[in-house]
């Protein structure tokens, strides 16, 4: 994606993240889980899962059936297997990644309502594919069992699928504006592609690095090679201007390892010598042999305006902006709801929860990969 403008794919990316964490694949796992004829025993009525509250968030009160749907959701995106809870610490580890889902979830929701944010039909219309697509891969049997209700599933994937909205507006907005203000700046700035050849004049060791002593100072060469490594630097600058490939020139002269093709753009260099040099250069043209600190170097200019690098350095540097950014605005939003991970709990519902048991009937409904031949998934623990 070449323009953080172009909304479609970053929108649907980060639906299906945290939407379809069950529904965005293919369909061969619901049509598994509708036609597995394993009975799941009953874990939880459905007035059980909607009348059990099992912790605070704030203002919100959640119950059981929203929690187990989060669990579900879970297990799902990190294909979650019995195999991969080797222990009680595995069991812990993912029970608290479905409870920290929610809270962040929750808490961004949350955010977002009093940040107006809504849907449209075009967003509601995803939003039930999303949820016609989870239906079927859990299968009825899983939900019965354990008190889903259709209710309970379009509150929690409206929710998911605001703060998902929301989130994305959030970030083309901050995006737009990084890059706008990137484009800006280097609008009248001359982005370049250059072969840099090294002539080395220190030691290398066998791993190619430059060698130091114990003050940490370069160990140079001899006088003698020296001479022979910038004679050999000269002798190739006339190959080059005479024509020669770049990369012909490296190998002729065995300092391919120490040469590659580089990027830069006026006023890079803290040097503004070497800034004007490389301004100067045209297509083809080389600069006159420098006297580096690690040895003798060769530059010849492969393109002087190369704006498809400028594009790649304004979209990177858009990218990493707007990746701390964001990251600082959603601690923010998360600060807006203080989060006791102990007093937020209520009683010991979510304590005794049988997280195994549940990844345990989702392997027996074809949900997630079965213990009985199907290899298992990395646990989210292991990531």
């Amino acid at each position: 994606m070449r323009r953080l403008g172009k909304r479609l794919a970053v929108s649907a990316l980060c639906a299906c993240m945290m939407l379809g964490v069950a529904g965005c694949g293919g369909s061969d796992n619901g049509k598994k889980a509708d036609s597995k004829s394993t009975e799941i025993e009953q874990v939880y009525t459905a007035d059980e899962a909607k009348n059990t509250k099992a912790l605070v968030i704030g203002d919100y009160d959640i119950d059981l059936d929203e929690l187990t749907l989060y669990a579900m959701q879970e297990i799902t995106m990190y294909g979650v297997t019995s195999d991969s809870l080797t222990d009680d610490k595995t069991i812990e580890q993912n029970k608290e990644y479905a409870l920290s889902l929610l809270r962040q979830n929750k808490i961004i929701y949350n955010v977002a309502i009093n940040n107006d944010a809504s849907l449209d039909d075009s967003d509601m219309e995803y939003i039930n594919t999303t949820i016609d697509a989870f239906k079927k891969k859990m299968g009825q049997k899983v939900l019965d069992a354990y008190g889903i209700s259709d209710e309970v599933i379009n509150k929690v994937f409206q929710e998911q699928g605001l703060v998902s909205k929301f989130q994305n507006d959030i970030k083309n907005d901050m995006g737009q504006k990084i890059q706008n203000d990137l484009e800006d700046k280097y609008k009248d700035t001359k982005f370049y592609t250059y072969y840099y050849m090294l002539f080395p004049t220190v030691e290398i060791d066998d791993s190619g690095n430059p060698k130091k002593d114990d003050n940490d100072n370069y160990i140079y060469v001899s006088d003698d090679k020296k001479k022979e490594a910038k004679a050999n630097a000269e002798a190739a600058l006339k190959e080059l201007k005479a024509g020669s490939g770049y990369e012909d020139v490296a190998d002729k002269y065995g300092v391919k390892e120490y040469s590659s093709e580089q990027t830069g753009f006026d006023g890079a260099y803290s040097d503004e010598n070497m800034n004007k040099k490389m301004a100067s250069l045209k297509n083809n043209e080389c600069l006159d042999v420098v006297d580096d600190t690690l040895g003798y170097s060769v530059i010849q200019m492969i393109n002087c305006d190369d704006t498809s690098y400028k594009e790649s350095y304004i979209n990177y540097y858009t990218s990493d902006t707007l990746s701390s950014q964001y990251e600082k605005l959603q601690n923010t939003w998360l600060a807006t709801i203080p989060v006791d991970q102990e007093n937020d709990l209520e009683g010991t519902v979510w304590k005794d929860y049988d997280f195994k048991k549940l990844v345990q009937n989702l392997e027996n409904a074809g949900v997630v990969g079965s213990p009985d031949g199907a290899t298992s998934a990395s646990s989210s623990a292991a990531n």
